[in-house]
Protein backbone atom coordinates (compact mmCIF):
# COMPACT_ATOMS: atom_id res chain seq x y z
CA UNK A 1 0.00 0.00 0.00
CA UNK A 2 2.97 2.72 0.79
CA UNK A 3 4.43 1.58 -2.69
CA UNK A 4 1.25 2.50 -3.77
CA UNK A 5 0.95 5.76 -2.55
CA UNK A 6 4.34 6.61 -3.45
CA UNK A 7 3.60 5.66 -7.15
CA UNK A 8 0.18 7.89 -6.83
CA UNK A 9 1.61 10.79 -5.90
CA UNK A 10 3.57 11.10 -9.07
CA UNK A 11 0.44 10.83 -11.02
CA UNK A 12 -0.10 14.63 -11.86
CA UNK A 13 3.62 14.69 -13.53
CA UNK A 14 3.06 11.35 -15.11
CA UNK A 15 0.00 13.37 -16.86
CA UNK A 16 2.53 15.27 -18.48
CA UNK A 17 4.29 12.11 -20.63
CA UNK A 18 1.22 11.87 -22.46
CA UNK A 19 2.63 14.83 -24.72
CA UNK A 20 5.99 13.22 -24.79
CA UNK A 21 7.20 13.00 -28.13
CA UNK A 22 7.54 8.77 -28.07
CA UNK A 23 4.18 7.07 -28.78
CA UNK A 24 5.32 4.33 -26.86
CA UNK A 25 5.79 6.73 -23.92
CA UNK A 26 1.93 8.25 -24.32
CA UNK A 27 0.22 4.49 -24.38
CA UNK A 28 2.17 3.36 -21.31
CA UNK A 29 1.34 6.62 -19.51
CA UNK A 30 -2.50 5.93 -20.53
CA UNK A 31 -1.93 2.46 -19.62
CA UNK A 32 -0.28 3.37 -15.93
CA UNK A 33 -3.46 6.31 -15.37
CA UNK A 34 -5.88 3.76 -15.31
CA UNK A 35 -4.48 1.83 -12.38
CA UNK A 36 -5.11 4.97 -10.04
CA UNK A 37 -9.10 5.38 -10.15
CA UNK A 38 -8.95 7.85 -6.97
CA UNK A 39 -7.27 10.63 -9.76
CA UNK A 40 -9.88 9.60 -12.59
CA UNK A 41 -11.41 13.53 -12.96
CA UNK A 42 -7.91 14.72 -14.19
CA UNK A 43 -7.26 11.39 -15.75
CA UNK A 44 -9.84 11.54 -17.87
CA UNK A 45 -9.77 15.12 -18.69
CA UNK A 46 -6.21 14.44 -19.70
CA UNK A 47 -6.70 10.77 -21.53
CA UNK A 48 -9.71 12.83 -23.40
CA UNK A 49 -7.66 15.82 -24.84
CA UNK A 50 -5.13 13.02 -25.71
CA UNK A 51 -7.57 11.42 -27.57
CA UNK A 52 -8.44 14.22 -29.49
CA UNK A 53 -5.16 15.04 -30.48
CA UNK A 54 -3.53 11.63 -31.12
CA UNK A 55 -3.03 9.77 -34.65
CA UNK A 56 -0.54 6.51 -33.47
CA UNK A 57 -3.43 3.87 -32.92
CA UNK A 58 -1.20 2.54 -29.78
CA UNK A 59 -1.56 5.02 -28.09
CA UNK A 60 -5.67 5.57 -28.79
CA UNK A 61 -6.04 1.70 -28.48
CA UNK A 62 -4.51 2.32 -24.95
CA UNK A 63 -6.37 5.68 -23.76
CA UNK A 64 -9.54 4.18 -24.44
CA UNK A 65 -9.48 0.88 -21.90
CA UNK A 66 -7.71 3.52 -19.62
CA UNK A 67 -10.62 5.73 -20.24
CA UNK A 68 -13.17 2.82 -19.69
CA UNK A 69 -11.25 1.50 -16.62
CA UNK A 70 -11.44 5.00 -14.52
CA UNK A 71 -14.75 6.24 -13.21
CA UNK A 72 -16.85 8.71 -14.78
CA UNK A 73 -15.38 8.47 -18.19
CA UNK A 74 -17.77 9.76 -20.65
CA UNK A 75 -18.62 6.82 -22.87
CA UNK A 76 -19.88 8.81 -25.61
CA UNK A 77 -16.43 9.60 -26.06
CA UNK A 78 -15.41 6.10 -26.18
CA UNK A 79 -18.63 4.47 -28.27
CA UNK A 80 -17.43 6.28 -31.76
CA UNK A 81 -14.30 4.48 -31.98
CA UNK A 82 -16.15 1.45 -32.51
CA UNK A 83 -16.99 2.14 -35.80
CA UNK A 84 -12.94 2.70 -36.73
CA UNK A 85 -11.49 0.85 -39.71
CA UNK A 86 -8.58 0.40 -37.82
CA UNK A 87 -9.90 -3.26 -35.94
CA UNK A 88 -7.67 -3.29 -33.15
CA UNK A 89 -8.72 0.79 -32.24
CA UNK A 90 -12.74 -1.09 -32.65
CA UNK A 91 -11.70 -3.54 -30.43
CA UNK A 92 -10.41 -1.43 -28.04
CA UNK A 93 -13.35 0.57 -27.70
CA UNK A 94 -15.88 -2.58 -26.77
CA UNK A 95 -13.23 -4.02 -24.30
CA UNK A 96 -13.49 -0.15 -22.90
CA UNK A 97 -17.28 0.20 -23.18
CA UNK A 98 -17.50 -3.42 -21.14
CA UNK A 99 -15.15 -2.05 -18.71
CA UNK A 100 -17.47 1.01 -18.19
CA UNK A 101 -20.41 -1.31 -18.09
CA UNK A 102 -22.40 0.13 -21.45
CA UNK A 103 -22.53 -2.88 -23.41
CA UNK A 104 -24.64 -3.65 -26.43
CA UNK A 105 -24.29 -6.27 -29.19
CA UNK A 106 -22.15 -4.09 -31.63
CA UNK A 107 -19.58 -3.93 -28.66
CA UNK A 108 -20.17 -8.11 -28.94
CA UNK A 109 -19.99 -8.34 -31.95
CA UNK A 110 -16.08 -6.47 -32.12
CA UNK A 111 -15.13 -8.35 -28.81
CA UNK A 112 -15.92 -11.59 -30.99
CA UNK A 113 -13.82 -10.31 -33.96
CA UNK A 114 -10.69 -9.83 -31.98
CA UNK A 115 -11.29 -13.15 -30.12
CA UNK A 116 -10.22 -14.61 -33.78
CA UNK A 117 -7.44 -12.12 -33.78
CA UNK A 118 -3.54 -13.33 -34.04
CA UNK A 119 -1.32 -12.91 -31.39
CA UNK A 120 1.40 -12.42 -33.40
CA UNK A 121 0.38 -9.13 -34.87
CA UNK A 122 1.16 -6.78 -32.50
CA UNK A 123 -1.37 -4.13 -32.03
CA UNK A 124 0.35 -1.77 -29.28
CA UNK A 125 -1.96 -3.11 -26.67
CA UNK A 126 -0.52 -3.44 -23.35
CA UNK A 127 -2.85 -5.42 -21.82
CA UNK A 128 -3.86 -9.42 -21.58
CA UNK A 129 0.02 -9.65 -22.84
CA UNK A 130 -0.75 -7.56 -25.71
CA UNK A 131 -3.32 -10.35 -27.04
CA UNK A 132 -6.19 -9.00 -28.19
CA UNK A 133 -8.10 -12.28 -28.07
CA UNK A 134 -7.23 -12.52 -24.42
CA UNK A 135 -8.53 -9.25 -23.52
CA UNK A 136 -11.80 -10.24 -25.35
CA UNK A 137 -12.06 -13.21 -23.67
CA UNK A 138 -11.93 -11.52 -20.33
CA UNK A 139 -14.69 -8.63 -21.14
CA UNK A 140 -16.89 -11.40 -22.77
CA UNK A 141 -16.73 -13.60 -19.46
CA UNK A 142 -17.93 -10.35 -17.77
CA UNK A 143 -20.66 -9.64 -19.33
CA UNK A 144 -24.41 -10.25 -17.48
CA UNK A 145 -27.94 -9.54 -18.18
CA UNK A 146 -29.99 -9.75 -21.71
CA UNK A 147 -26.97 -9.99 -23.49
CA UNK A 148 -25.68 -13.39 -22.39
CA UNK A 149 -27.17 -15.44 -24.86
CA UNK A 150 -25.91 -13.45 -27.34
CA UNK A 151 -22.06 -13.30 -26.11
CA UNK A 152 -21.90 -16.78 -24.99
CA UNK A 153 -22.94 -17.43 -29.26
CA UNK A 154 -20.41 -15.32 -30.06
CA UNK A 155 -17.57 -17.27 -28.09
CA UNK A 156 -18.89 -20.14 -29.08
CA UNK A 157 -18.67 -19.40 -32.50
CA UNK A 158 -15.21 -17.91 -32.76
CA UNK A 159 -14.07 -20.95 -29.90
CA UNK A 160 -14.84 -23.52 -33.05
CA UNK A 161 -13.27 -21.47 -36.01
CA UNK A 162 -10.15 -20.69 -34.08
CA UNK A 163 -6.98 -21.44 -34.08
CA UNK A 164 -5.35 -23.45 -30.93
CA UNK A 165 -3.87 -19.88 -29.41
CA UNK A 166 -7.23 -18.21 -30.41
CA UNK A 167 -8.94 -21.72 -28.86
CA UNK A 168 -7.50 -20.83 -25.10
CA UNK A 169 -8.94 -17.50 -25.40
CA UNK A 170 -12.21 -17.77 -26.37
CA UNK A 171 -13.05 -21.57 -24.32
CA UNK A 172 -12.89 -20.08 -20.79
CA UNK A 173 -15.12 -17.05 -21.65
CA UNK A 174 -17.52 -19.66 -23.25
CA UNK A 175 -17.32 -21.90 -20.36
CA UNK A 176 -17.33 -18.98 -17.88
CA UNK A 177 -20.86 -17.43 -19.43
CA UNK A 178 -22.29 -20.80 -20.12
CA UNK A 179 -21.70 -21.62 -16.03
CA UNK A 180 -22.82 -18.39 -14.49
CA UNK A 181 -23.47 -19.32 -10.73
CA UNK A 182 -22.48 -21.41 -8.21
CA UNK A 183 -21.23 -24.74 -8.70
CA UNK A 184 -23.06 -27.45 -8.38
CA UNK A 185 -22.78 -29.60 -5.13
CA UNK A 186 -21.75 -32.75 -7.20
CA UNK A 187 -21.47 -33.77 -10.82
CA UNK A 188 -24.87 -33.08 -12.59
CA UNK A 189 -26.49 -35.36 -15.57
CA UNK A 190 -26.02 -34.03 -18.74
CA UNK A 191 -29.36 -33.60 -19.87
CA UNK A 192 -29.56 -31.26 -16.23
CA UNK A 193 -27.19 -28.89 -18.08
CA UNK A 194 -29.11 -25.72 -19.59
CA UNK A 195 -29.05 -25.56 -23.83
CA UNK A 196 -26.09 -23.33 -23.62
CA UNK A 197 -24.27 -25.16 -20.79
CA UNK A 198 -24.51 -28.40 -23.18
CA UNK A 199 -23.45 -26.67 -26.47
CA UNK A 200 -20.12 -25.41 -24.94
CA UNK A 201 -19.43 -28.99 -24.01
CA UNK A 202 -20.26 -30.10 -27.21
CA UNK A 203 -18.03 -27.75 -28.74
CA UNK A 204 -14.85 -28.34 -26.40
CA UNK A 205 -14.94 -31.81 -27.30
CA UNK A 206 -15.75 -31.41 -31.35
CA UNK A 207 -12.38 -29.60 -31.01
CA UNK A 208 -10.43 -33.28 -30.12
CA UNK A 209 -7.86 -33.95 -27.52
CA UNK A 210 -4.70 -32.17 -29.05
CA UNK A 211 -6.13 -28.49 -27.59
CA UNK A 212 -6.54 -29.76 -24.19
CA UNK A 213 -3.13 -31.54 -23.68
CA UNK A 214 -1.03 -28.98 -22.29
CA UNK A 215 -1.48 -27.59 -18.60
CA UNK A 216 -4.22 -29.71 -17.56
CA UNK A 217 -6.51 -26.89 -19.35
CA UNK A 218 -9.50 -28.96 -19.71
CA UNK A 219 -8.75 -29.44 -15.87
CA UNK A 220 -8.37 -25.85 -14.81
CA UNK A 221 -11.63 -24.84 -16.93
CA UNK A 222 -14.20 -27.49 -15.92
CA UNK A 223 -12.90 -28.96 -12.88
CA UNK A 224 -14.81 -26.68 -10.61
CA UNK A 225 -17.72 -26.85 -12.09
CA UNK A 226 -17.88 -30.58 -11.43
CA UNK A 227 -18.34 -32.01 -14.54
CA UNK A 228 -15.78 -34.33 -16.00
CA UNK A 229 -12.31 -32.66 -16.53
CA UNK A 230 -10.36 -35.63 -18.66
CA UNK A 231 -11.23 -35.68 -22.44
CA UNK A 232 -12.00 -38.88 -22.59
CA UNK A 233 -14.51 -38.82 -20.12
CA UNK A 234 -16.07 -35.55 -21.14
CA UNK A 235 -16.69 -37.18 -24.33
CA UNK A 236 -18.36 -40.12 -22.86
CA UNK A 237 -20.20 -37.66 -20.61
CA UNK A 238 -21.15 -35.47 -23.62
CA UNK A 239 -22.17 -38.50 -25.89
CA UNK A 240 -24.36 -40.46 -22.86
CA UNK A 241 -26.59 -37.32 -23.18
CA UNK A 242 -26.90 -37.30 -26.95
CA UNK A 243 -27.83 -41.03 -26.23
CA UNK A 244 -30.62 -40.21 -24.29
CA UNK A 245 -32.03 -36.91 -26.12
CA UNK A 246 -31.81 -38.93 -29.21
CA UNK A 247 -33.91 -41.93 -27.21
CA UNK A 248 -36.84 -39.04 -26.46
CA UNK A 249 -36.69 -37.98 -29.94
Amino acid sequence: MLAYEAVRAGVPGMRQLLADEDPYVRAATAYLLAWFPEDSADSVTALTALLRRESDSGVVINALIALGLLPGAPTATIAPYLSSDDDPIAWAAAAALVAADAVDATVIERLGAALGSDSSNKTGLLYRYGEFSRCASKCLAAITGDLVPLAIDTTIDAFSESSLTQMWAAAPAAIALAFQGTAPAHEPAFAELNPYQKRALRALVAAGPRPWRQNNKLGLLLKPLRVPHIYNDLRAYVESGVSMEAGRA
